[in-house]
């Protein structure tokens, strides 16, 4: 049996492609339905009878709305002061892959390292999924997070190995603050939490 809805409507997305439906809602109301149950128009008293309000999407047109709306060509400047042409996926924090990455300032200094390793671990038991990362120029790894939508980098150099301090940087501002080594997990879950609501 074929049911024949009373309204339809799409919520129709533009990418930079044209536009594409990316759900559809579809209303049937009692008298659609009695196709599929004919009693139900003994348990009807008027036409005010039951409506069924129907959703359909795809999870292949939700991921790519979001990742064609978090999408973005902006210029920066590196810490050297070059522009710099870069390509950011501005992820909401719940959908980042990764939520935080540890970037050892050198990447070859073993102090270094051995802290981002410890702080890597206390992030993930802690459940935030994070990696550490000590390939390439520090101006290279920010490139790379940002291109994979990372939201927040935590910079571990010389002063968190004399003086307990390290960077965070947002990836939203390019702004980095100071914050202790200790309160780095506690940080970054109170900016998460603030982000998701």
């Amino acid at each position: 049996m074929h049911l024949v809805p009373v309204n339809r409507r799409a919520i129709v997305y533009s990418f930079p492609w044209g536009e594409s439906d990316i759900e559809q809602i579809v209303h049937f109301d009692h008298k659609s339905l009695e196709h599929i149950q004919p009693d139900i128009k003994a348990a009807v008293r008027s036409d005010s009878g039951p409506h069924c309000i129907c959703l359909t999407s795809t999870i292949d047109k939700a991921f790519l709305t979001i990742l064609v709306d978090g999408y973005q060509e902006t210029q920066r400047f590196t810490r050297s002061g070059a522009l710099l042409q870069q390509k950011i996926v501005y992820f909401h924090p719940r959908l980042a892959p990764f939520k935080a990455a540890v970037l050892p300032a050198v990447g070859n200094v073993p102090e270094y390292c051995k802290l981002a390793d410890k702080l890597t671990d206390e992030l993930r038991q802690a459940g935030l999924a994070a990696l550490c990362e000590t390939e390439d120029d520090l101006d290279d790894r920010f490139v790379r997070q940002d291109e994979i939508g990372t939201p927040f980098c935590v910079v571990i150099d010389e002063n968190t190995v004399k003086k307990g301090l390290c960077q965070l940087r947002s990836r939203d501002t390019t702004q980095t603050e100071l914050l202790e080594f200790s309160d780095v997990r506690i940080t970054l879950q109170y900016y998460l939490k603030a982000n998701t609501n």
